[in-house]
């Protein structure tokens, strides 16, 4: 999660992507016992929450787009989904 957080802050969308698939994998998601030996800070589960949010496939990804197109508004570099 602190390196999707990374991956946010450098506007890494296809790795981002990537990780945040990843993570809620089925396979990865029936780990429950290695999940309660993690601490993760309250508000980095909920911003992770958000990146998975993020990539809602619904509206065609309206929301990855908005944030996508703030980027290249506000001239900032970044790697979009491929």
């Amino acid at each position: 999660m602190y390196i999707a957080q990374h991956l946010r802050q450098l506007n890494d969308y296809e790795t981002l992507y990537a990780v945040t698939s990843g993570m809620r994998d089925t396979s990865v998601q029936r780990l429950s016992q290695t999940h309660q030996l993690v601490q993760v800070a309250p508000s980095v589960a909920k911003e992770f929450q958000g990146y998975v949010k993020l990539f809602d496939p619904g509206g065609g990804y309206a929301h990855y787009r908005r944030a996508l197109q703030a980027n290249v508004s506000n001239g900032q570099a970044a790697i979009p989904l491929m």
